[in-house]
């Protein structure tokens, strides 16, 4: 009997896992703007408008959601008053890259999300 009382509460512990990673579970449902993180950014930017210029060609070509931030992409810090406004995601950075605002993993340099064209 208590062997197959391990194995029916593991089979469900697998099956619990796997379907939390199949439906982001994994960290990546954290890794993303929120409609909510968008109209905070988009209005913050709209009453403290920012003059940016877009990324250089060569690195705009490289730059893209799920790529490594691109060589020569130069990433802005958002001001903090802005930062306090979005939440703390452990192991992303918000920063400006271009006329974007991206969600970038600290560890891979991955851009995780995009808001395009913020500042045009």
């Amino acid at each position: 009997m208590r062997k197959h009382a391990f194995a029916f509460v593991s089979a469900i512990a697998l099956s619990l896992s796997s379907a939390s990673a199949l439906a982001g579970g994994m960290g990546t449902d954290v890794a993303r703007f929120s409609a909510m993180d968008n109209t905070v950014i988009r209005v913050y930017f709209a009453a403290k408008p920012v003059v940016w210029s877009g990324l250089p060609p060569q690195v705009a070509r490289d730059f893209a959601r799920g790529k490594t931030l691109p060589l020569g992409a130069a990433t802005h810090a958002l001001p903090p008053d802005l930062l306090a406004k979005l939440p703390a995601r452990a192991g992303f950075e918000y920063a400006r890259v271009g006329e974007d605002v991206v969600l970038i993993d600290k560890t891979t340099r991955v851009v995780v999300d995009l808001l395009e064209s913020i500042f045009n």
